[in-house]
């Protein structure tokens, strides 16, 4: 299990909508990185979290709290 860092950092984009009650979470990877997404009981995506972890520590956090920042998490993405 990942430790924090003595140094971590917490990034945030909170955006002007708010967490709905009764979110689901899903482990996801948000750009190619361990993290979470945050649903809304109706289905549609509330936030997300990823974490940078470097050697078993966490050194970062990185949510975003906006749905309409997240409509990619949805898709399988080409890369090439």
């Amino acid at each position: 299990m990942a430790r924090l860092s003595g140094d971590v950092v917490l990034v945030a984009d909170g955006g002007p909508k708010r967490l709905s009650p009764g979110v689901r979470v899903e482990p996801v990877l948000v750009n190619a990185a361990a993290g979470f997404l945050l649903r809304h009981p109706a289905g549609d995506q509330n936030g997300a979290v990823a974490f940078d972890v470097t050697n078993g520590i966490v050194s970062a956090i990185w949510t975003v709290n906006n749905p309409d920042k997240l409509t990619c998490l949805d898709s399988p993405a080409l890369i090439s």
